[in-house]
């Protein structure tokens, strides 16, 4: 059966660089979904269709999680069901679909770890949100993994090593 461990934040905490030694090491990655809603959808900022962009996210993070289900072995993702939920309610401030948050309150994950802010920031193709926004989209995100009865890990700001050895010595 797959063991599930979501690594989320913040944009700019260091969760891609973490995944992407994790996955050296030989663990299993279920990647981040927003580089492929954007090669469907477009860039949700430029199409102005956020709530578009947040359900092709939703569909392809679902998809994941339905098809590690069924395999064996420790998995991280690259963000979970849970963000999908805050982005949306971040971006749109409407209310989740119903399948939605029913489907969230469905998922299990073994552990969901929250990784400290890093005191920088940095705009990418797909990092879009303002620095200013930091704060806000990492206390949702706990939120609504608490919303969600996952066991919350906040990872502190160390450097990638230590992250990777932290969230080892956790699961």
């Amino acid at each position: 059966m797959a063991e599930i461990y979501v690594i989320t934040g913040a944009p700019c905490t260091g969760k891609t660089t973490v995944l992407h030694e994790l996955e050296k090491e030989g663990y299993k990655i279920l990647g981040e979904c927003t580089r492929e809603a954007a090669e469907i959808a477009g860039n949700w900022s430029e199409s102005g269709k956020p709530e578009r962009f947040d359900r092709i996210i939703f569909e392809l993070r679902k998809k994941q999680i339905e098809e590690a289900k069924s395999k064996e072995g420790v998995f991280f993702s690259d963000r979970g069901i849970g963000d999908g939920i805050a982005f949306f309610k971040i971006k749109g401030g409407k209310e989740v679909p119903k399948d939605m948050a029913e489907y969230s309150k469905s998922v299990s994950y073994e552990k969901v770890f929250v990784f400290d802010l890093l005191g920088f920031y940095e705009l990418g193709e797909n990092r879009k949100s303002p620095q200013e926004k930091q704060e806000s989209i990492q206390k949702e995100i706990i939120k609504v993994y608490g919303e969600m009865d996952c066991e919350i890990v906040l990872v502190p700001k160390l450097s990638v090593e230590e992250r990777i050895n932290f969230v080892l010595g956790k699961i």
